[in-house]
Parts: structure tokens; C-alpha cells; sequence
């Protein structure tokens, strides 16, 4: 996320590599973990290392058991640079985990390649509805579900969306601004759509930076916080990914031994984020103002952030209309109920999570 308007070696590493919401999943005793899609603009060198730890914590929630991670589908984006293979084959070598990856269309067509075939497959054989995160553009989700409506109606069980901004603004977010008609196809999907804001006001944004708000998800820590409590291979796959470490050393880099000064460096650098919290709802789990992460469904008056349901439309050009609503629509848009607690609470959550691996 970013302000602004917009393989034999592949192969290999395909392999390697009212109406309150509940979310998709129950994380209690005895339930099964909810399938997941994670879509992401995940690239080498990085647009912005908060894909990686995004990354990183749907892969802590797999090894948890919390989520079935299926798939992983990354944006096509070449201006950018290239889908970062290498880095979820980082993270399926550290878990021990074999989900496939695969890379999305650069502009909407009716050809399905490795991305959007793997979407499809992975809806295909799943013996439950799957939860799918979009954390970048919307275009291969758009194509999915124009290509195969009934698949996805059938087999799609929710849609958590990362990105936009909850009031109106001139300049449009950066994930909206990759694909402005596919984003707001996103509001027509025939299941339940979980919006998350990336920014309350973008043009605010832009002029100020670092701007809370409370339908905004984002909130921002110094990385070595976390740096200081991680095994030393997954230390090594943030540092290989923020270092911009070159291409094919992958594997080597994540045995390599402690440097004090590198990860100094890097922890001492603030780190914007913004899905985090849906990562969590949709493994059936809240963070608590003490950063605990809690079941989903105490309501005790604790969690720092919800979902509340709101009636919502999109224009083709990413301008989105919303308000709230007692209905039972299926549309639920990202709440923060503290926001004075919600950073510090995120960044311990982030942390739990960054140990399950």
C-alpha cells in the first residue's frame, strides 16, 4: 500500500513455494480452519515490505492451524517489479508449509494463466467455501469471477478487501488506483465482502502521512520491536526481503548468521500496515486493547477494532458511497472502537502471531 495513483526457476519455486459479522471462521476447539486465498502485490524488489510481513502472518496462521492456506496469487504488476516467488518459497521452507503460488494477468483478459488457473483449481477441489484476501489490485479476483460466476458463487464463502478510503477523496488509494473498475466490481460480489480502508481520507494522507482514522486500518511499529523476539531464519527472510537481496539466493540467505549491524539498520525503520486485522477475523480471532489475541465472538467490550454492516455502492471509477446500516447486506466495513489502543494493541498482536512460526 502506497500513496500514489498508479520461469524454469518459476516452476521451481511454484512448488516450494444487527447483523454483527462473526467472520468465516470459528478458531474454538474442534472447528476447521477456513480455506484461504491470499492475493497480494508482492514484488522484488519491494514496492513496500509490508507485503512481506503480511505474508508472513498468513503463513504464522497456517503453521497455527488457524487458516488452510491454499494459495498464494500475485499481482502482475512489471512496472513494480517482479512477483516475489522467492519470497513465499522463503516461507513455505521456514513453516514447512507447500502452498503454490502463482502470478496474476497484467490486464483483464479471458485466458486464464498460472494465477488465475490456480485460483480456480484451488476453488475447484476445495470441499468448503474459501476466504479471499485481496491486499493489492483487484484485477485477477474481477477476472475470476467473470470467468467462472458460478464457481465462484458456490465455492468464494468471503472477500476481505484491502484497500480504499472510507470518506471521499480526489486522490484515489494506491491499490484502488492500480484498477479502478475491478475494485468496484468488488462491491457486486456474490458473497460477503469485508471492506477494510486502508486510509480514512487519502488526500489527507498524502498532504500529512501517517493519518489514524477510525474505518482506517492502518497503524505503523519500528520493526526491530519484532525483530528482537524472531527466530533467526524468519529475521533472515525480512532482512533478505527489505536488503532487496538479489535474486536466487533465496535459500542460503535464510541460514545465514546474525548480523548486528544489518538488522540495526532495518529495525530501527518504521513499518506502515494495514491487513493485519483482517488476517485475524477471518482465522476467527480479535485483538483485545492489552494487544492479546482473543476469540472472535466474546463481545466483552475489549477488541480494538470490528465490522459493522453498511449498505455501500462503487462507481466505475473507484468512488465508493456508503452508509450504515441494521440490514442483514452482507457488506461490513472496518471499525476501530479505540483508537487511542489500536497501534500499540496491533503491534502485539503482530508480534504473537510472528511467533507461531
Amino acid at each position: 500500500m502506497r500513496c500514489g495513483t498508479a520461469l524454469a526457476a518459476a516452476a521451481c519455486l511454484f512448488i516450494l513455494a444487527g447483523c454483527a459479522p462473526k467472520g468465516p471462521a470459528d478458531a474454538g476447539a474442534g472447528q476447521s480452519s477456513v480455506p484461504v486465498i491470499h492475493i497480494t502485490d508482492l514484488t522484488r524488489p519491494h514496492g513496500d515490505p509490508d507485503d512481506h510481513w503480511d505474508a508472513a502472518t498468513q503463513f504464522a496462521l497456517n503453521k497455527k492451524g488457524l487458516i488452510d492456506l491454499r494459495a498464494v496469487i500475485t499481482d502482475n504488476l512489471p512496472a513494480l517489479g517482479a512477483p516475489d516467488l522467492e519470497g513465499i518459497a522463503q516461507l513455505n521452507w521456514i513453516t514447512g508449509a507447500g502452498v503454490p503460488v502463482g502470478v496474476g494477468e497484467t490486464t483483464y483478459n479471458d485466458s486464464a494463466h498460472s494465477g488465475l488457473a490456480l485460483l480456480r483449481k484451488t476453488l475447484e477441489e476445495s470441499d468448503s467455501p474459501v476466504a479471499i484476501h485481496v491486499v493489492g489490485g483487484c484485477l485477477d479476483l474481477a477476472a475470476a469471477a467473470k470467468m467462472w460466476p458460478d464457481l465462484f458463487k458456490e465455492k468464494v464463502k468471503a472477500v476481505y478487501l484491502n484497500a480504499g478510503s472510507a470518506e471521499e477523496s480526489q486522490t484515489l488509494e494506491y491499490n484502488v488506483a492500480l484498477h479502478p473498475q475491478e475494485y468496484s466490481e468488488m462491491f457486486s460480489l456474490p458473497c460477503p465482502l469485508y471492506w477494510m480502508p486502508c486510509l480514512q481520507n487519502t488526500d489527507e494522507w498524502c498532504a500529512k502521512g501517517g493519518v489514524p482514522g477510525v474505518n482506517s486500518t492502518y497503524f505503523r511499529f519500528t520493526q526491530g520491536r519484532l525483530f528482537k523476539e524472531m527466530r533467526q531464519d524468519l529475521l533472515n527472510y525480512f532482512l533478505f526481503a527489505l536488503t532487496k537481496g538479489e535474486a536466487g539466493g533465496w535459500l542460503e540467505a535464510l541460514s545465514a548468521p546474525y548480523d548486528s549491524e544489518v538488522t540495526d539498520f532495518y529495525g530501527g525503520q518504521v513499518r506502515n500496515m494495514w491487513c493485519t486485522a483482517g488476517f485475524l477475523h477471518c482465522a476467527g480471532l480479535s485483538v483485545w486493547k492489552d494487544g492479546s489475541v482473543q476469540p472472535l465472538g466474546r463481545d466483552s467490550g475489549e477488541e480494538v477494532f470490528r465490522f459493522v454492516p453498511v449498505e455501500v455502492s462503487c462507481s466505475p471509477e473507484g468512488r465508493v458511497t456508503w452508509s450504515r446500516t441494521d440490514k442483514d447486506c452482507g457488506r461490513f466495513i472496518f471499525e476501530v472502537t479505540d483508537l487511542e489502543a489500536y497501534e500499540e494493541a496491533m503491534t502485539k498482536a503482530l508480534g504473537e502471531a510472528m511467533s507461531w512460526m
